[in-house]
């Protein structure tokens, strides 16, 4: 292909087309051209003169020749005025000649983004939040008809891009747009990430007029407890840091977690990005906000909610991840086609071999399947109050082997698939998920490389006495997210002594 498909984008006003657009346009060197932009520049006037001199019709005449003219311009990104798409000529043109994306957002962020705006006419009168309400009535199946990809805006305002690509550490315009303008930047890195990625990732900043120094932890889970906090911690008052500093953490779930707790707490909260390294922490740990550190009775029992300004996951780290690290990242691949996705589940098990071989396509998306449900399931349920403690499948099991052993001998997502399997048997046991679907499970754990055991010397009672820490456990009973059928689970509470046994023993 020698030329770029253009993308077109659609919505309401107030959905942030322009916003959005200028970011693709940054990423993928194609032009953005706002139509509403295009018409005031042929006319030499602005679309409050257009509406009051030719009313509403005209304006919409130049609108059609203005989108029929660049709509068959290759390789743009455009974005039209919210009511682009009651033409039909508009559409037409629109979903015949590259991919539309719908921006949706909701009436009442609308308003809020838009009711301080003079510029819009359709909005100078007493009532402008009724208009908002009827032109979303009338729009809104227009915006569905003409729509390829639809992609909801309508977040608060820690949400934030998650950007998956090959390339990106060296990529200036993705710092430049979530760096401040002003401040230090500090770069939390281990021992092992440093060697490969950190001089790439402190050029790119360092090119962009930033002050950047690093602080480099020793590299391994067991190091993810006070001590390492404490050392960000006299990193950052040694060199002056202020509330405009931005935090870099440049590494796998370890870095990730400590480097977002230390930026929540840091002057009681300052800017961080997540740039994982792993493939556990591209599909998991670096999406969601959840930042914290290990305590001796219990994995992440200290921590806090705190968003990134984005998440930059390069794909080109995983062609430095030891093959155990890899393995590691599939058990929580696995867990979201459990939990939420059947057919990608069985995408898994088409394409195990082709992850492996880190092929580019398969592998960006899986990651990106994989942050497309986390981030459906963190945005109904940021901090954990019902939906989203199903992303701990396996979890309870795992974080007890975890503690038990010592943190770091066995991998997180090692602990997570031996977890997922006494979480399956569970749901077999019940009758909720069937015996070729348990072995469906078990054999795409052991597919990629993975324990379906626990470690022989742990027994049931050490596991229920690490258990009773767990963070979802509620009023001294211990909840379990298990299996309702492939492609679904739930939080159950109510399993017995002799289940729990029978799946930990089996």
């Amino acid at each position: 292909m020698t030329e770029k498909q253009s993308i077109f984008l659609v919505g309401p006003m107030g959905a942030g087309k322009s916003t959005i657009g200028k970011v693709l346009s940054e990423l993928t060197s194609m032009p953005l051209i706002d139509s509403d932009a295009e018409i005031e520049k042929r006319t030499g006037a602005d679309i409050s003169w257009v509406f009051d001199v030719e009313g509403e019709q005209g304006f919409r005449k130049r609108e059609e020749a203005v989108i029929d003219e660049l709509t068959q311009v290759p390789g743009i990104i455009l974005a039209t005025g919210g009511g682009a798409v009651k033409n039909a000529n508009n559409r037409t043109a629109l979903s015949s000649r590259g991919v539309v994306v719908y921006l949706r957002t909701s009436v009442e962020k609308q308003y809020l983004r838009t009711c301080r705006d003079t510029r819009r006419p359709l909005l100078n009168n007493p009532d402008p939040k009724g208009t908002l309400e009827k032109l979303m009535q009338e729009r809104e199946p227009l915006y569905n008809e003409v729509a390829d990809i639809i992609v909801d805006t309508d977040f608060s305002d820690r949400s934030y891009p998650i950007f998956i690509d090959s390339g990106l550490l060296n990529n200036e315009s993705v710092w430049g747009s979530y760096i401040k303008k002003k401040g230090n930047v500090v770069i939390v890195t281990n021992t092992t990430v440093c060697q490969w990625y950190l001089n790439p990732l402190e050029s790119a900043v360092s090119r962009l007029g930033y002050k950047v120094s690093s602080c480099i932890l020793p590299d391994g889970e067991q190091y993810k407890n006070l001590d390492s906090f404490n050392a960000i911690m006299t990193f950052l008052l040694e060199h002056n840091c202020g509330r405009d500093t931005t935090l870099i953490a440049l590494g796998g779930g370890v870095i990730g977690d400590l480097t977002g707790f230390a930026a929540a707490s840091f002057q009681r909260g300052v800017d961080f990005i997540q740039v994982p390294t792993t493939l556990l922490s591209h599909v998991d740990s670096s999406v969601g906000g959840k930042t914290g550190i290990n305590h001796p009775l219990g994995k992440n029992m200290i921590g806090a909610f705190y968003q990134p300004q984005a998440v930059v996951i390069d794909l080109d780290c995983l062609k430095t991840l030891p093959e155990r690290e890899l393995a590691a990242g599939m058990a929580e691949v696995i867990k979201y086609g459990i939990i939420w996705d059947a057919d990608f589940f069985s995408y898994l098990e088409k394409n195990t071999p082709s992850v492996w071989n880190l092929d580019n396509e398969v592998v960006s998306e899986v990651v990106y399947r994989c942050c497309s449900i986390k981030a459906s399931v963190v945005h109904e349920d940021e901090k954990e109050g019902g939906l989203r403690a199903i992303l701990n499948l396996g979890h309870t099991f795992g974080h007890a082997i975890e503690t038990y052993k010592g943190y770091g001998v066995w991998l997180h997502g090692e602990a997570v698939a031996a977890g997922i399997v006494m979480a399956s048997h569970v749901a077999l046991g019940r009758g909720s998920i069937s015996t070729e679907e348990f072995e469906r499970i078990r054999d795409l754990l052991i597919a990629n490389r993975l324990p379906v055991s626990k470690p022989e010397e742990m027994n049931t009672d050490d596991f229920l006495k690490l258990m009773v820490h767990d963070k979802k456990t509620l009023n001294g009973r211990i909840r379990y997210v298990i299996p309702d059928c492939l492609g679904r689970a739930s939080v159950k509470d109510d399993l017995t002594q002799s289940e729990i046994s029978a799946a930990i023993e089996a």
